[in-house]
């Protein structure tokens, strides 16, 4: 997808090259900096540092998603000194109060103590709450964490204008780096500190791990994507293991109902290295999401094809409304399509794609010695698999048969598969352990008449053969991986 330079997009890729978010401009080091304005309700606030660019991967795969945590009475730190004041951050500027709430509650002023080096990272959400209780002044806070190291070129920022859940009050948003972690994904966390009863507690914590990267906030300039006059939060994490980076993609707003953000995402989108824009596509007040699919620089990721997709707002969450995959130009892609087809019930789609996979002489081989024949076989044998599904007997014994014949020792008379009068097949050549499937496949299915049954018996044979579908799997980690279980999908 080309990138619409009117448009904030964030690219959360990894590469040898760092990426920049535009319309932010760039990431200060060290202490706090000038940095862009989000586009809020209210004039004020700023950004001390605002991007994440992770640049090489790191390892182990953490736990994903947000933490909204239910109303809990905070309590309040007794002031004990003054800490010395920064001026990198005007004062909050309060929304209109009581928009859909009552106008929150916040303590008073006063002159709690933040101490001088930085606690446990898992701790930096009480101490946050207990010096914001105690009237501790955000800008204040700003200064505390940049000389903990919150703030990196990598990522950070602390700021007081935005008000999220409707109550004229602004919260105190806060993405921080985790000074203690400072290897590759630059790991960090997502924080939202919310007055009430005099007091500040955490209203929602993205979540922490060495393997996952700060959040990085996507909506900068929109600050209301769903247009129903709440602002919400749109963020990006990265996680990584040893090979690959992937992108997940979050949408929280405050529910006025139960008190505590939730999710708008009708279902998870991950994707490695994506790109992700928010912006108003058909020009009606409503955001899309757009996630595109990255490439993985690497041989052993195998071939890959690029893929975008677009959630829309549909009146109640964020759901996949367009995936646009582009054109399979190897073989072992139509075959995907067809696999993902044929486990969606999508049968007549499947067949499309099986029959291409099986006949187009212009689709592409990766590497693996044999390959085009070892597919076609397989194509075939899918499309028997589908014809069965369906009951249509007849074509599942033409599509049968046609892959028997191409297998069969001595190529000649008449194919009676039926048990017990299995031709014998020619197993030198590439692509017969999938006639040998059809053969185990059929031979329980006209004996049954149940697909179940008989992929369980295609499943057995391939269990106690796992080289019978080696080519499935040897097209990289960026493409699926298929156990015995994947090769006859039907009954146990």
């Amino acid at each position: 997808m080309e990138a619409r330079s009117s448009r904030p997009v964030l690219i959360a890729a990894l590469a040898l090259a760092a990426a920049v978010i535009a319309c932010i401009g760039g990431a200060p080091t060290g202490a706090p900096t000038e940095a862009a304005q989000f586009a809020t309700v209210t004039p004020g606030g700023r950004i001390s540092v605002s991007l994440l660019t992770p640049t090489s991967p790191a390892e182990d795969v953490p736990a994903q998603g947000g933490t909204p945590i239910g109303p809990v009475a905070t309590s309040t730190a007794e002031a004990a000194s003054t800490l010395e004041q920064t001026q990198s951050a005007p004062a909050a500027t309060p929304t209109t109060p009581g928009v859909f709430a009552p106008a929150a509650e916040c303590p008073a002023p006063g002159n709690p103590r933040l101490p001088a080096e930085p606690p446990a990272f898992n701790r930096f959400a009480e101490t946050i709450v207990q010096y914001l209780s105690g009237g501790g002044a955000p800008t204040v806070l700003e200064g505390r964490l940049a000389a903990w190291g919150t703030f990196t070129s990598y990522g950070g920022f602390i700021r007081a204008d935005r008000d999220l859940t409707g109550d004229g009050v602004p919260e105190v948003l806060a993405v921080l780096m985790n000074p203690h972690e400072q290897e590759f994904p630059f790991p960090g966390d997502l924080f939202i500190f919310g007055c009430e009863r005099g007091a500040y507690r955490l209203l929602y914590q993205a979540g922490s791990a060495p393997n996952r990267s700060a959040p990085i906030i996507l909506n900068v300039e929109n600050n209301d994507v769903n247009a129903n006059r709440l602002n919400d939060l749109v963020y990006a994490v990265q996680t990584c293991d040893d090979r690959i980076c992937s992108t997940s993609v979050e949408v929280i707003e405050w529910s006025l109902t139960l008190n505590s953000f939730g999710s708008l995402l009708a279902q998870r989108i991950d994707e490695p290295f994506a790109a992700v824009e928010v912006a108003d596509l058909e020009g009606d007040g409503l955001s899309e999401i757009v996630v595109e699919r990255g490439a993985v620089a690497s041989e052993a990721a195998g071939p890959q094809r690029s893929r975008t997709t677009t959630l829309r707002w549909d009146g109640a969450q964020y759901a996949i409304a367009e995936v646009d995959v582009a054109d399979a130009e190897y073989r072992i892609h139509v075959l995907h399509d067809g696999d993902t087809a044929m486990r969606a019930g999508d049968y007549a789609s499947a067949a499309e794609f099986y029959a291409r996979a099986a006949t187009d002489d212009a689709l592409q081989s990766w590497r693996y010695p044999d390959e085009a024949s070892h597919l076609r076989a397989y194509a075939r044998f899918r499309l028997m698999l589908v014809e069965a599904a369906q009951g249509n007997t007849a074509e599942a014994q033409a599509a049968h048969d046609e892959l028997i014949a191409a297998y069969t020792l001595v190529p000649t008379g008449e194919i009676t598969p039926v048990p017990g009068t299995a031709p014998a097949l020619n197993r030198g050549l590439a692509g017969s352990a999938f006639a040998e499937m059809a053969q185990i496949f059929w031979r329980e299915y006209t004996a049954s008449g149940d697909t179940g049954r008989a992929c369980s018996a295609v499943t057995g044979y391939a269990r106690t053969a796992p080289s019978s579908y080696e080519v499935l799997n040897s097209f990289g980690y960026a493409n699926p991986t298929y156990t015995a279980a994947d090769l006859c999908p039907f009954g146990g």
